[in-house]
């Protein structure tokens, strides 16, 4: 008969090492044995958790943590606004069209630039000490990396969209490690995770201050952006960095290369619809489109009138809680983003195919990826 210890561990193994695993590295990032570590799957393209069995005493706290594995939603919203909500759009206060007046972060962004611009002005204010983002590396170039940005060059340097798996939820440690507000950055899976996360560590709930959320379709496997590369006909040792959405709104992939060229650009209208072949199985069976759970939440404005006159890009901006509206508020007064306020109904048609995917046959899908 095994021992205690030994039948946790069996669970664990089980429970946190699932096919559905969304690689948010929410488990990693809140052991408090730093027994778990993120490791890139070759196989899936995505970064699983690998547990060091020395390490780990069986605490169950990566199972209590992980969005995957018993996500109560209604829960959580009570956790996070005080009350359910059934709406398509989830809890909310208010609904914008946005920009940064910072004519070179927006340019540098994927859209309105509205995410670097909030966390650079978060940090002027004192709001935060620092914040979660995601760059890829200098080194690797396809390879993300997440860090806690502490200066405003830092939170530039990770502006614009990582079409790849991303663990970022591992820097909850440095979070957890050192005092300070912080602001975290991720897709709906990283923002459950942390969310959960707080609920169960007081020092965490006390320590994110602000939770910034992205609009998401589905994370892409490695094998993405391995396929863009190879469309490209690099060499792979040759390349100094690779941008996801360069060149204006909605921009394209293209890489830099160490002798100083560039590749040419593929339109992002042209390869999106493509690497989506390369989704996690976990993505299919999200219900979370546009990251009900953050402070304030990010996307593409995919509407008619923008796509036909707007090059530069203009982001859809969800508030949902009180101090996401006061953030957002006091930057616009002190000039520091543009906004226009737009109906529910504006959003759900700019963010049609994305809510419909996500939202409706989510049973059907679910039975069908468990079989």
């Amino acid at each position: 008969m095994l021992r205690k210890s030994e039948n946790q561990n069996k669970m664990l193994k089980e429970q946190i090492l699932p096919s559905m695993c969304y690689g948010c590295g929410t488990c990693s990032g809140i052991c408090p044995n730093d027994a778990i570590v993120m490791r890139l799957d070759r196989k899936r393209g995505i970064y699983l958790p690998k547990i060091d069995e020395m390490k780990c005493n069986g605490c169950g706290i990566c199972t209590q943590v992980c969005p995957w594995h018993f996500l109560d939603k209604g829960e959580l919203d009570i956790f996070v606004y005080g009350k359910q909500s059934n709406d398509i759009l989830g809890n909310y206060l208010g609904c914008y069209l946005g920009y940064s007046t910072n004519v070179k972060l927006r340019t540098v962004s994927s859209s309105g630039g509205l995410v670097p611009a909030l966390l650079t002005f978060a940090l002027r204010e004192g709001i935060i000490d620092g914040a979660l983002v995601t760059k890829m590396s200098r080194k690797e170039p396809s390879t993300p990396i997440s860090f806690i940005a502490k200066t405003e060059s830092e939170i530039i340097s990770a502006a614009g969209s990582k079409y790849i798996s991303v663990p970022a939820n591992v820097g909850l440690k440095e979070i957890l490690r050192k005092k300070g507000k912080y602001a975290v950055v991720g897709l709906p899976c990283h923002i459950q995770g942390i969310r959960k996360a707080e609920k169960v560590n007081e020092k965490l709930n006390e320590r994110v201050v602000l939770h910034l959320g992205l609009f998401c379709s589905g994370t892409i496997s490695s094998y993405g952006t391995n396929l863009l590369l190879k469309s490209l006909n690099v060499n792979r040792e040759k390349i100094s960095q690779i941008h996801y959405r360069s060149d204006g709104w909605p921009g394209g992939f293209k890489a830099f290369l160490k002798n100083g060229t560039q590749t040419p650009i593929i339109p992002f209208s042209d390869y999106i619809s493509i690497i989506r072949f390369y989704l996690p199985l976990s993505c299919l069976v999200c219900w979370d489109a546009l990251n009900e759970l953050s402070d304030i939440s990010f996307g593409d404005a995919w509407l008619d009138s923008i796509r036909n006159s707007d090059k530069k890009g203009i982001s859809l901006i969800i508030s949902r809680t009180k101090k996401g509206e006061e953030l957002i508020k006091t930057a616009e007064n002190k000039g520091v983003i543009k906004l226009k306020r737009i109906s529910p109904q504006e959003v759900i048609k700019a963010q049609k195919r994305n809510i419909n995917f996500k939202k409706r046959n989510l049973w059907m899908r679910l039975s069908f990826c468990l079989l």
